[in-house]
This record gives structure tokens, C-alpha cells and sequence, in this order.
């Protein structure tokens, strides 16, 4: 019978157990689904890097020596002073680069030169690493986010060259994955790190030397405090280094190309500081290479 819209149902013994028994099965589901939901929400982005990274004792610091740096004290009127390209260099040509049509350079970020290509890194504007000819100027490739797969990428924050193989070196820190390619363009392979960072360096025996400042690491604990991270060609850690004299954290400004080679000499340049640090590869030890005395004018240790 049905009164106002209202059915009337007859309901049995059996028909209440078999209620009670779906409703206790069904709390038990809905206890098991919280319990994995409140698992979810407490793992973060960092706590997924432990299943590839170890504990502090995965790695060991740097060992820093005060030495006898070169020092240098630079009198404030020349600090402004104009300098001559003709004073620096015998000889120089001008290459007037062709992007690809539609293609364009926001802002040049970074340039790096093989003995036949010009790398240039547009990070902020376009987010791009675009290559060209060193002697025509056209260009022959082109590097751009476009997506999270296998030879894709979210972010290039840097780049670097393993000029003995002809590879190109990507560093994607959205993803937490260095990918690599053939100078040609060629997708060859990506690991993932067990670091962030914002600049590196390829060294020997393809080890890696990163710097990292505001970089969330937390996930190494104490060790994830360091300034510096050197990774074997496994991507392990080796060793770490903290810049003992000033807080570097101090501002959002992230240094471009703190690391440095020339000539096999290994620089490290930490912001806000009058030094210039060297590694020695052999001891991986850090020491002062050059020390500027910029008088009332320079920053203070505070």
C-alpha cells in the first residue's frame, strides 16, 4: 500500500540480521579506508625519497682548512672603474644566433661552449635549453619541459656537459631526476637523486658535485643541512659540506654557477662571502684559494 508518496515495506527476522551483518561489514571497510587515508596524508614529498636514500652514516663531510689563501684588498675607487675587453682578450668573433621559427631566448640564464656548439639556458622566461651552431649560429636543438615520463621533465633548473662522451646533462629538481642526452638530442637515460638542488658540476668518473641552498632535504636529517653534496657515479653520497662563516640561507636569491672547473681547478664560490673556496679532488678537501678585503664596505660575519 502507498499513502502520500510513502511505500510500506514488511520486513523479517532474516531481513534484520542480514541488515545488521552488512552494516557491521560495511563499518569495518570504512574503519580499514580511514586507516589508509590517514596514512596517505601523513607521507610527504620527502618521506618518499627514504625509499632510495640512507641515514646520515651514507655520507661524510667535507674536511675544510683555513690555509694561507691569496689575499686581496681592493681600493673603493677602482671598485667602478671600466674595464677594456681589449685588456682581457687578443681576439673575438661575434655570432649573431638564429633561434627556430616561433623559437625565442627570454633570458640567458647560462651559456656553456663545446669546440662546435653553444648551449644557452633561458630558466625563468621560457624555461628552455636551446643549441647552436658555434659557427653558423642556426639552431640544432631544442630542450623543453613536457611532461613526467620517461625522457620528459617538469623543470630544467640546470644543465652541464660530459664533453668526453658528448652527453648533455638535465637537472630536473621539480622531479628530483638528472636525464640524459646525446649532444644530437638523443633521450639515452635518467636517474633519480637522492638529493635537491639548483646547481652541479660533472666531474671524473662521472661524479656530481651540488650545490643546494634553501633546497628542502630534510629528508637526510642533519646531513641535509649542507651546502655542498658529492655523489659518486651511483648517485650515492659521499660526502657533504656546510659553509662554516655565514648563514647563506639569508635571502631567496639562488646563485647561479657557484661551482666552477677551469683548467681541472675546482671552485666553489658560497654567497655573501670574500671567498673564493678550491677542492682539492684527491683529499676532497675544501680550502680557501682567495680571500678579497672589501674594507668597511664588505658584509659582515652577522
Amino acid at each position: 500500500m502507498e499513502m502520500n508518496g510513502v511505500g510500506h515495506l514488511t520486513v523479517d527476522n532474516s531481513m534484520v540480521r542480514s541488515s545488521i551483518w552488512v552494516a557491521f561489514i560495511a563499518t569495518l571497510f570504512l574503519f580499514g579506508s580511514c586507516s589508509k587515508k590517514i596514512e596517505t596524508a601523513e607521507e610527504t614529498g620527502n618521506s618518499k625519497f627514504l625509499g632510495f636514500v640512507g641515514a646520515d652514516s651514507l655520507s661524510k663531510p667535507f674536511e675544510f682548512n683555513e690555509g694561507n689563501p691569496i689575499e686581496i684588498s681592493l681600493d673603493p675607487a677602482k671598485i667602478d672603474s671600466k674595464v677594456k675587453l681589449s685588456d682581457l682578450m687578443i681576439d673575438y668573433r661575434l655570432v649573431s644566433l638564429k633561434n627556430w621559427e616561433g623559437g625565442v631566448v627570454g633570458s640567458v640564464d647560462k651559456i656553456l661552449f663545446t669546440d662546435s656548439l653553444v648551449f644557452v639556458l633561458d630558466q625563468y622566461t621560457y624555461n628552455s635549453l636551446q643549441v647552436f651552431d658555434l659557427f653558423t649560429g642556426d639552431q640544432v636543438g631544442l630542450f623543453y619541459p613536457s611532461g613526467e615520463g620517461p625522457g620528459e621533465m617538469k623543470n630544467i633548473a640546470e644543465f652541464d656537459l660530459d664533453e668526453p662522451n658528448r652527453r648533455i646533462l638535465i637537472y630536473d629538481n621539480s622531479l628530483a631526476k638528472m636525464l640524459y642526452f646525446t649532444f644530437e638530442g638523443q633521450f639515452l637515460f635518467e636517474k633519480r637523486l637522492p638529493i635537491r638542488g639548483h646547481s652541479f658540476k660533472i666531474f671524473p668518473d662521472n661524479q656530481l658535485l651540488f650545490s643546494s641552498i634553501g633546497d628542502a632535504n630534510d629528508h637526510l636529517g642533519k646531513t641535509g643541512e649542507s651546502d655542498l653534496f658529492l655523489l659518486d657515479s651511483n648517485y650515492i653520497i659521499q660526502n657533504t659540506y656546510k659553509y662554516p662563516k655565514i648563514d647563506q640561507k639569508l635571502s631567496q636569491y639562488i646563485p647561479r654557477d657557484v661551482i666552477r672547473e677551469n683548467g681541472g681547478s675546482v671552485t666553489y664560490f658560497p654567497r655573501f662571502s670574500n671567498e673564493l673556496l678550491q677542492l682539492e679532488w684527491e683529499t676532497k678537501t675544501l680550502k680557501p684559494l682567495i680571500q678579497v678585503d672589501l674594507g668597511s664596505i664588505g658584509l659582515s660575519d652577522e
